[in-house]
């Protein structure tokens, strides 16, 4: 019935689906459907939105439109819930802690990461996703390239952490965090897929 509909829709009717990873969905519905990829905004034009329509101060502008990723709508509620705020820096500390921790520490968050996986796929992906953007920022400010960081917020921390890994570690990380954010959204084992990643955290230098 959904194969017919996408194929034949009433008269007048346009029919919209969304997808986080067109890769899941089957090949006879792709095929019915014309692909139209929904770009992040400019972070300047979000900048200046927040700015002139919102009337927000231009240093929590620039924040919060870095932050936001390319998505107006999360910075607008940011601007009116700083839990927000607080929840993505709670998440990044824990998330940074890992790097100073021992295997056994790792391989516990890595399980009760996983426990909430069958319960809330996001509650998963989304550490993973904000932990890429820590790692890109890194890789940024390893090669003189401050302006384009995400997490403006941290510059003083990133520029700290980024002298103590090297650049090849960095960048294999970053593709660990990739390839296990795909290896869930095939369904693999999340216990296993965590504590591989857990495994491939890079050792600071001198530690």
């Amino acid at each position: 019935s959904l194969l017919k509909t996408l194929e034949e829709p009433p008269p007048s009717v346009y029919l919209l689906m969304l997808a986080v990873n067109e890769r899941l969905l089957l090949p006879t519905v792709r095929s019915r459907c014309q692909r139209l990829e929904l770009r992040p905004l400019p972070v300047p034009s979000i900048e200046w939105a927040l700015i002139e329509r919102w009337g927000v101060d231009p240093e929590r502008a620039r924040v919060l439109s870095r932050l936001s990723e390319g998505c107006l709508g999360w910075a607008l509620s940011a601007l009116h819930d700083e839990r927000l705020l607080s929840e993505r820096s709670e998440r990044l500390d824990e998330l940074l802690q890992l790097t100073t921790q021992r295997r056994t520490e790792r391989f516990s968050y890595a399980a009760r990461l996983a426990g909430q996986f069958s319960k809330n796929r996001e509650a998963v992906r989304q550490p993973l996703i904000l932990w890429i953007s820590w790692w890109r920022d890194m890789l940024l400010m390893y090669s003189g390239s401050h302006e384009f960081i995400t997490n403006v917020d941290r510059e003083a921390e990133l520029q700290r952490e980024a002298g103590r890994h090297r650049l090849a570690g960095i960048d294999a990380f970053i593709h660990s965090l990739q390839q296990a954010i795909d290896a869930l959204d095939r369904n693999a084992n999340p216990r296993l897929v965590l504590e591989v990643l857990m495994l491939n955290i890079p050792q600071r230098e001198g530690v």
